[in-house]
C-alpha cells in the first residue's frame, strides 16, 4: 500500500475497506476531479486490484463508486462541504461475492476526502431486484470490470490466433489501428503490419515465438489516417483453454523517436557549428569572407531556410546594410536592394536586437498594424516567416544581425535551434572583433615600421655624419704612423688610433642593433676555417690584453674540422665582443678562449667558452646582461664605458645561428660566457691540425711562467709531433733544471721572454753555460707579448734566438718557425730582424700611372684619399671634384679617368644621381668604355650599398677608409683596366 498521511494511519490495517483521495484543481482553482492517494489492503481485496494500481490509475473516470445514488460530478458537491463534514453514504453491491457494502464519504480537509467501506450482508430486500441471481451474469460483471481495467491501459493489447486472425484488441489498440473494437474479427494481423503479407513471414514469426517471447520494434498501420505509427512490441504465444494465441503488447514510441530525431538534429547542428568554429580559429583574414559565405550556406540548408544573410549596423549613419547573403535554388537574391536601409523603417526590430533578443516573425501576413511598415519591406521579398539574431559584442555593442528567411513555407524555429543560432552569431562577433583588432594591429605595425624606418634613417644619417670626420681622424693617423716619430709621438698617435677605433666600434654596435630591430640583419653562410677565425678574434683583442698585462689564451681542439659553414664575420663579431668584455672587466689574471667539441655523422657540435678572472657578475645582474642599452651595474658605464648593446647583439646573432649564450659567474671570481653551435659536417672531415712528419721524433723544451699558457703551448708542440718537456713555475733555476741541462739537450728551446724575476734571455745564457758546447748552437724560439718592441741587438743573436713569436701563440706560426729551424731555410740574423709593416704600400707597377677622380664635398676627405692613393700608386694623376655637378662636368668635357671614388651624400646632386648620369652618358656615346665607380661613403647600411649598386656603381667602401680595402679596390679595378 502507498504511504498514508498520519491522520489515516489507524485505517491501514483495519478490517474494513478504506481509501483516501485528493481533489484535482485547474488554474482557476476549480475542482475538476480527484485521484487516489491510499487504498488499504481490505479494500484492495474487495475491489480485486492492487492498491498501487488504484493509486497510479484511479481518478474521476476510473473508480469503484458505481451506485445509482451518485450522479454527475458528485465530487464537486463533496468539495463544497466544510472540512470534517460527512458527505453521505451509498450502497455498493459486489456481484461476484454477492455482498453489499455501505460506502461513507468524509471530507477531511480542503483538499482531501476519504471513503470507508463496510460489508452489510443483511441489507434490506428492497434492493433485491438489483441483485443478479445467475452465475453467467456474475461472470459477465467480473469480465466487464476486467475489460474496463484493460481499456484504461495506455498500451495496446492485441490478440490473434495462430492463423493471424485478430480476435481481440483493447481500446488503445483499436484507436491506434483506426478501427472499432467490435469489428476486430474482420481483420488479420497482416492488415496492420504489412511485413506479414510476404510469403512465409507469419510462419517464421510463429517459429521464433515458440523459441520464447520477443521484444521488437515495428509499425502499426492506422487505417483511418492511412499512416504508419512506430511501436515497441512485446509479443509471445499463450495457451488459453488449450488453444494457442499470439498476444502482443505494444507501446507508441512516436514521441520518443521524435525526441531522438530532435536530439540527432541538435547534434548535427552542433557538429556543423564545431566544424565552422574549427575553420574560424586562426583563419587568415583574407579567407574570412569565403568561409563566412560557406558557413552561411551550411546553416541555411540545415535549418531549411530559403535565404540566409548578415547585416551590419551603422548607428552613426542611422542605417544597416546586407554584407553576406545565401539564397536557395530558385530564390531571388536581395543583397543589392538592402544597402543602407534606414533604421527608422524597422524600429521595433532594432529595439529588440539592442536588448540582445532575437526578432521573430512567424507569419508576415499576420503582422500587427504597428508593424505595417515592416510588412511592406518583407512582402515584396516573398518572405512568409523569418528569424533574426543580434550580433552583440562585449560591453553590449550591437554590431549587426544574422537572419534566415522562409519563402516557400512557414518555418517555426525550436528553442534549441535558436540557441545554436546564437552560438553562430557569437562566432561572427569574434571574427568581426578579431578583424578589427588585427586591422588596428596592422595600423600599429605600420606606424611601428614607419617609426623604425625613421629611426634607421636617423641612425644612418647620424652614422654618416659621425663617420665623415672619423674617417679623417683614422686616415690621417694611419698616414702619421708611417712617418718618422719620436717615442712620445708614437704613444700619442697610438692612443689617438685606439680612441678613434673605439668610437667606430660604438657606431657599428648602434647600426647592428638598428638592423636587428628592423629585421634586416641576415647571415652570410660560407665555408670558413674555424681555427683562422678564432686566431683572428684573438688578434683583434691581443694588444688590449698586452696593454693591461693580462695573459690571453687560445685553447683550441685541433680534432675539430678544418672547415665549417658559418657566417665568419658575425661569429667573429660575437667572439670579439665576449673577449673584449672579459678584458674590460678583468684587471689581474687571464682571459681564455676555449673552443672544443665533438662530431657526429651528420654534424659537428662546437662549444665556445670565454673565461676570465674579472670582477664577476651577481645572479640578479645576469638577468640584465642581454637587454639592449643595459649593463649589469649602472656604475659599469662610468667605470668601463660602452653602450650596453654588445651582448644584446651577440645574443641575437648566436640565437640566429641556432644557439644561446649562457653565463656562469661568481662575484669576485670571474665569469664564463659560453654557447654551443651545430655545424653541418663537411663532405670530407679534415682535422684543423695534424702531426708533421718533418717534426716527428724531434724534442723540445718549453719554459713558461703561466701554467695555463704552458699547457696550451705544450699541446700545440705535441700536436705538431714533437716530444715536449715542460718547465714552469717559480723554481726554474733549481738543481732539477740545471741537472737536466747538463745531461741532455733538446732539438729546440721554446721559452717565454717574460719569466717574472728574470728574463728569458738570462735563462738561455744560464742553460748554455750549464750544458756546455752542445748547447751553443741550440735554436731558440722566443715568445713575447703582442705589444713588445724588442730591439734587434746582438743579445738576441748571441742567445741563438731564431724567431720571436707574439703571444698568444698561433700553431701555424709555430709550425713555420720550427720547419724553418730544422730545414735551415733562414739564418739566425735574418730571423732576428723585426721589421715594422708599412701601413701603406705600393700596389701597382711603377709604370702604371692611372687617372683617378675623387668626388667628395668635404675637403678633408679629398685630402686624406689623395694622400693614401699617392702612397699606393706613385705617379697617379688625381682629379678632385667637390660636388656631383663638378664631377659630371669634368666627365662630359671629355676628361679621361680610369677610376672614380664617389661620395654618396652630397648637396644638390648626390653621388647616386651623378653615377646614373655618367652611365647614361656612357650609353649615349656607345664607345663601350665603362669607368669603374666605387662608392666611398660614411653610410654603412646594406640598404645604402644596394642603392649604390642599383644606381650603376661597381663597388662600395664605407668610411672610415681601411687601407687594405682601398688597396684591394685599386688593385681590382686598375690592374684589370691596365690589362
Amino acid at each position: 500500500m502507498t504511504h498514508a498521511s498520519s491522520a489515516l494511519e489507524p485505517f491501514v490495517n483495519a478490517p474494513f475497506g478504506q481509501a483516501s483521495h485528493q481533489f484535482v484543481r485547474n488554474e482557476m482553482n476549480e475542482v475538476v476531479g480527484f485521484r487516489f492517494t491510499t487504498v488499504n489492503e481490505a479494500l484492495a481485496q474487495v475491489l480485486g486490484c492492487s492498491a498501487s494500481y488504484w493509486v497510479e490509475m484511479g481518478n474521476e473516470m476510473l473508480h469503484p463508486y458505481r451506485s445509482e445514488q451518485l450522479s454527475g460530478q458528485w465530487w464537486q458537491d463533496l468539495a463544497a462541504l466544510p472540512a470534517g463534514k460527512s458527505g453521505g453514504k451509498i450502497h455498493q453491491h459486489d456481484a461476484l461475492y454477492q455482498t453489499w457494502y455501505s460506502v461513507h464519504f468524509y471530507k477531511t480537509s480542503a483538499d482531501e476526502f476519504i471513503s470507508i467501506w463496510h460489508a452489510e450482508p443483511h441489507y434490506s430486500q428492497t434492493d433485491a431486484d438489483k441483485v443478479p441471481d445467475t452465475l453467467p451474469q456474475l461472470l459477465a460483471n467480473k469480465l466487464e470490470r476486467l475489460e474496463r481495467f484493460v481499456d484504461s491501459s495506455t498500451d495496446s493489447i492485441q490478440v490473434s490466433d495462430i492463423s493471424g486472425q485478430m480476435v481481440y484488441v483493447n481500446k488503445e489498440g483499436a484507436l491506434r489501428l483506426g478501427i472499432s473494437p467490435k469489428e476486430v474479427g474482420r481483420f488479420k494481423v497482416s492488415d496492420f503490419e504489412p511485413i506479414f503479407k510476404k510469403q512465409g513471414a507469419w510462419e517464421r514469426h510463429l517459429a521464433d515465438l515458440r523459441m520464447g517471447p520477443m521484444q521488437l520494434t515495428s509499425e502499426n498501420f492506422h487505417h483511418a489516417l492511412q499512416q504508419n505509427i512506430p511501436v515497441e512490441v512485446n509479443v509471445s504465444i499463450e495457451q488459453i483453454h488449450g488453444r494457442e494465441y499470439v498476444v502482443a503488447l505494444s507501446r507508441n514510441i512516436s514521441e520518443r523517436l521524435a525526441a531522438q530525431k530532435e536530439l540527432e538534429r541538435h547534434a548535427s547542428m552542433l557538429e556543423i557549428l564545431t566544424h565552422i568554429a574549427s575553420q574560424y580559429i586562426n583563419m587568415p583574414l583574407e579567407k574570412v569572407p569565403e568561409h563566412i559565405q560557406t558557413s552561411l550556406q551550411e546553416l541555411g540548408v540545415f535549418v531549411g531556410a530559403d535565404r540566409a544573410y548578415i547585416f551590419d549596423y551603422d548607428f552613426e549613419s542611422g542605417d544597416c546594410s546586407n554584407t553576406y547573403e545565401w539564397c536557395g535554388e530558385g530564390i531571388s537574391p536581395e543583397i543589392a536592394n538592402l544597402q543602407e536601409v534606414p533604421l527608422d523603417f524597422i524600429p521595433q526590430w532594432v529595439d529588440q536586437h539592442q536588448r540582445g533578443e532575437p526578432f521573430v516573425v512567424e507569419e508576415v501576413e499576420w503582422l500587427p498594424e504597428e508593424l505595417q511598415g515592416l510588412r511592406e519591406i518583407l512582402e515584396p521579398q516573398g518572405i512568409i516567416s523569418l528569424i533574426t539574431v543580434p550580433m552583440m559584442a562585449p560591453g553590449g555593442r550591437l554590431l549587426g544581425f544574422l537572419g534566415f528567411d522562409s519563402v516557400r513555407e512557414k518555418k517555426i524555429y525550436s528553442e534549441k535551434e535558436r540557441r545554436l543560432l546564437d552560438v553562430y552569431a557569437g562566432m561572427l562577433v569574434n571574427i568581426s572583433m578579431r578583424t578589427e583588432t588585427e586591422a588596428r594591429m596592422g595600423e600599429a605595425m605600420e606606424e611601428a615600421r614607419a617609426a623604425s624606418k625613421a629611426k634607421s634613417e636617423f641612425l644612418a644619417n647620424m652614422s654618416h655624419e659621425i663617420r665623415t670626420p672619423l674617417n679623417g681622424v683614422i686616415g690621417f693617423v694611419d698616414l702619421l704612423r708611417s712617418t718618422p716619430l719620436s717615442p712620445n709621438q708614437i704613444e700619442f698617435v697610438e692612443n689617438t688610433h685606439i680612441s678613434a677605433r673605439t668610437l667606430l666600434d660604438l657606431i657599428n654596435d648602434i647600426l647592428d642593433f638598428s638592423k636587428i630591430e628592423a629585421g634586416k640583419l641576415e647571415l652570410d653562410v660560407q665555408p670558413t676555417s674555424l681555427l683562422s677565425l678564432a686566431e683572428q678574434a684573438i688578434d683583434i683583442v691581443k694588444f688590449e690584453s698586452a696593454r693591461k698585462e693580462l695573459e690571453l689564451l687560445l685553447d683550441f681542439d685541433f680534432d675539430l674540422p678544418q672547415t665549417i659553414e658559418t657566417d665568419a664575420l658575425r661569429l667573429k663579431q660575437v667572439l670579439v665582443n665576449l673577449l673584449s668584455n672579459a678584458l674590460k672587466f678583468t684587471q689581474i689574471g687571464e682571459v681564455l678562449l676555449r673552443i672544443s667539441g665533438h662530431c657526429e655523422p651528420d654534424a659537428c657540435c662546437v662549444l665556445f667558452e670565454v673565461h676570465d678572472t674579472g670582477i664577476g657578475i651577481s645572479h640578479d645582474q645576469q638577468n640584465k646582461m642581454f637587454h639592449a642599452f643595459s649593463q649589469a651595474d649602472s656604475s659599469t658605464a662610468r667605470r668601463f664605458g660602452g653602450t650596453g648593446l654588445g651582448l644584446a647583439i651577440s645574443s641575437f646573432l648566436v640565437q640566429k645561428m641556432g644557439g644561446n649564450i649562457n653565463i656562469s659567474s661568481t662575484v669576485g671570481h670571474g665569469s664564463v660566457f659560453s654557447f654551443e653551435l651545430r655545424f653541418k659536417n663537411p663532405v670530407e672531415h679534415v682535422a684543423s691540425c695534424s702531426v708533421n712528419e718533418v717534426l716527428h721524433h724531434k724534442t723540445a723544451w718549453l719554459i713558461q711562467s703561466h701554467i695555463g699558457a704552458a699547457q696550451i703551448t705544450s699541446n700545440q708542440l705535441d700536436r705538431l709531433g714533437l716530444a715536449t718537456q715542460l718547465f714552469y713555475g717559480e723554481n726554474w733555476l733549481d738543481n732539477e733544471l740545471k741537472q737536466a741541462a747538463s745531461t741532455q739537450k733538446p732539438d729546440v728551446l721554446v721559452i717565454d721572454y717574460d719569466l717574472g724575476a728574470r728574463s728569458g734571455l738570462e735563462i738561455i745564457k744560464e742553460l748554455r753555460r750549464w750544458g756546455g758546447t752542445p748547447w751553443e748552437k741550440l735554436p731558440v724560439i722566443l715568445l713575447q707579448p703582442s705589444n713588445a718592441e724588442l730591439s734587434n741587438n746582438k743579445d738576441f743573436v748571441a742567445a741563438g734566438v731564431a724567431f720571436k713569436l707574439a703571444k698568444p701563440l698561433k700553431i701555424g706560426e709555430l709550425e713555420d718557425a720550427l720547419l724553418s729551424v730544422f730545414n735551415h731555410r733562414i739564418n739566425s740574423d735574418a730571423a732576428a730582424k723585426n721589421q715594422a709593416e708599412q701601413p701603406v704600400k705600393q700596389v701597382l707597377p711603377s709604370n702604371v700611372r692611372p687617372a683617378i677622380m675623387l668626388v667628395d664635398d668635404v675637403p678633408m676627405n679629398l685630402t686624406l684619399a689623395r694622400w693614401m692613393i699617392e702612397k699606393m700608386v706613385p705617379g697617379v694623376r688625381i682629379l678632385e671634384a667637390r660636388s656631383g655637378e663638378a664631377a659630371l662636368y669634368l666627365y662630359q668635357e671629355g676628361v679621361k679617368v680610369d677610376m672614380i671614388f664617389m661620395d654618396v651624400q652630397m648637396p644638390d646632386m648626390d653621388g647616386l644621381e651623378t653615377t646614373r648620369r655618367i652611365r647614361k652618358k656612357e650609353s649615349d656615346l656607345a664607345s663601350g668604355r665603362h669607368v669603374p665607380i666605387v662608392a666611398l661613403t660614411a653610410g654603412a647600411l646594406q640598404e645604402e650599398k644596394d642603392r649604390c649598386l642599383a644606381a650603376g656603381m661597381d663597388d662600395f667602401l664605407s668610411k672610415p677608409i681601411h687601407v687594405s680595402q682601398l688597396e684591394e679596390m685599386i688593385r681590382k679595378y686598375l690592374q684589370k683596366h691596365d690589362a
